[in-house]
């Protein structure tokens, strides 16, 4: 066992986990302080017994190294109070037993540092009641600080009493007393220094203790917390687990009611087809067959009406089949290339109604996306503006692409009659929807339009005004050239 692991084990005897902290520490104090006293003692008698072999002095030296070595297990017994009020006690009384010994012993020294040197020692163990008591044994403190005082102050007549004082014994000094000032001075430092001193840590300690306490408290309201966290989280899993299998099956079954839907939507719309050609195959039978000028009018109603449902079927049909048709090969897509296609196509519409064509596709001139979608959408987007130009200005459109936010964006923009977005912003892109008296079709064209952009992963945006004129923007993502 090493030196210090063995100081470590005397200091910590009669300690126990019961205690509070302070209590501890006083009695890891009391254990230390006795040990180094207990060996200073001893290295004195060793001294003494070397210098001095026949003083009776070292025996009360030998006392005291014993004394102080027995005051750890006065701790174990839980004597922890008496045990330093022995330890101070001892100290001074020690001393000045040692001082008053060798004064009286025949042929023993009578030197004037037997006047100083204990009183020195007794200044040194002002220290020990601080070092062994808390403040909050205000009493025992100033108990023990009253033994090193009283022994101060009682030296020289104590040593009167016994006919050796100091003028007693023949020393000529004439400010001797004086000398007692100066040690009461230096007690008084050392003990208001050392008390200063002892409170400010105390102070820091108590507010480190409640720190520490307030620390633990809020660790064990977090851990309370963490354990009630994991037990929701462990609830939250499984639900989460339950939902999880619930969306899957819900999915599933959404797939195949989608599926079932479109098979009777793909029949529906295309076996109509057969019967409404058979009926205008009828019909124009019978127009050849009748005179009659009202049956002829009638039977033409009737074929108008027929021709309807088939166009109505027929885009029934196509939306069926954009529906279906999922895969498309993307490519490099020349927005300069597809619109001069395009206004070749409406040359005829643009030449009769004068309208203007703008175009600006330097910021971005190819798009990566499937080419027969992007000429959709385009061509849908100018025909309407072409359709829905407004008759009191010459007709404009404008034709840009840029990218924005890592999205390729196409704009169409007119002057033309303009959209009334708060009574059809919900329905601007449904089926079957018309929004100016005059318009023709079905009101399919942007309904398709918006399903072209929903198969390129994109979306379409729209900001009209009444007599103004209309924006539409197209967002495809992944559609940049750098990007593909």
């Amino acid at each position: 066992m090493s030196p210090l692991t063995f100081f470590k084990n005397i200091a910590w005897y009669g300690t126990s986990p019961r205690f509070p902290h302070w209590k501890n520490r006083t009695i890891i104090n009391t254990n230390g302080m006795a040990f180094i006293l207990a060996a200073i003692a001893g290295l004195l008698t060793a001294a003494t017994v070397a210098t001095h072999p026949f003083e009776p002095g070292f025996l009360v030296l030998i006392f005291m190294t014993l004394f102080n070595a027995f005051l750890p297990w006065i701790n174990k017994a839980g004597h922890y109070t008496l045990s330093r009020h022995l330890l101070t006690l001892n100290a001074v009384i020690g001393a000045l037993t040692m001082t008053l010994l060798r004064k009286l012993t025949p042929g023993g020294e009578e030197a004037m540092s037997l006047f100083y040197q204990p009183r020195a020692a007794m200044l040194v163990m002002a220290i020990i009641p601080f070092v062994v008591f808390h403040f909050r044994e205000r009493r025992h403190l100033i108990i023990n600080m009253l033994i090193g005082f009283l022994g101060l102050f009682f030296f020289d007549p104590i040593h009167n009493l016994f006919g050796v004082g100091y003028y007693q014994l023949g020393h000529p000094e004439p400010d001797y007393y004086f000398t007692n000032v100066i040690y009461f001075c230096l007690y008084f430092f050392v003990v208001i220094g050392v008390g200063f001193l002892k409170r400010m840590m105390e102070t820091y300690e108590r507010r480190n203790e409640e720190l520490i306490e307030k620390l633990n408290t809020a660790k064990r309201q977090a851990e309370a917390q963490n354990e009630q966290l994991e037990s929701k989280r462990y609830i939250l899993s499984q639900l989460l687990d339950k939902k999880d299998n619930d969306l899957t099956d819900i999915t599933e079954e959404l797939a195949r009611y989608n599926q079932e839907l479109m098979q009777y939507s793909y029949t529906i719309s295309h076996n109509l087809r057969g019967p409404v050609a058979s009926m205008l195959g009828l019909l124009e039978l019978q127009k050849l067959n009748t005179g009659d000028l009202d049956t002829r009018e009638l039977l033409d109603h009737m074929e108008k009406s027929v021709l309807n449902l088939d166009h109505i079927i027929r885009d029934l049909n196509r939306i069926v089949d954009e529906r279906q048709n999922k895969f498309h090969v993307r490519e490099d897509v020349s927005l300069e290339t597809e619109t001069h296609q395009i206004l070749a196509l409406l040359d005829d519409h643009i030449r009769e109604h004068g309208v203007t064509i703008r175009k600006d596709f330097s910021r971005m001139p190819t798009v990566f996306a499937v080419q027969a979608r992007v000429n959709y959408i385009l061509q849908t987007l100018i025909s309407n503006a072409i359709q829905y130009r407004s008759p009191d200005r010459p007709p404009e459109i404008w034709l840009s692409s840029y990218p924005e936010n890592g999205c390729a964006v196409i704009e169409v923009r007119d002057n033309g009659l303009g959209i009334n977005m708060k009574r059809y912003h919900e329905r601007l892109f449904k089926p079957f929807q018309r929004f100016h008296p005059h318009a023709s079709g079905k009101g399919l064209s942007l309904y398709l339009a918006k399903l072209q952009v929903e198969k390129m992963s994109g979306r379409i945006t729209v900001e009209s005004s009444r007599d103004i004129g209309t924006s539409f923007r197209i967002y495809l993502e992944h559609a940049l050239k750098d990007k593909a």
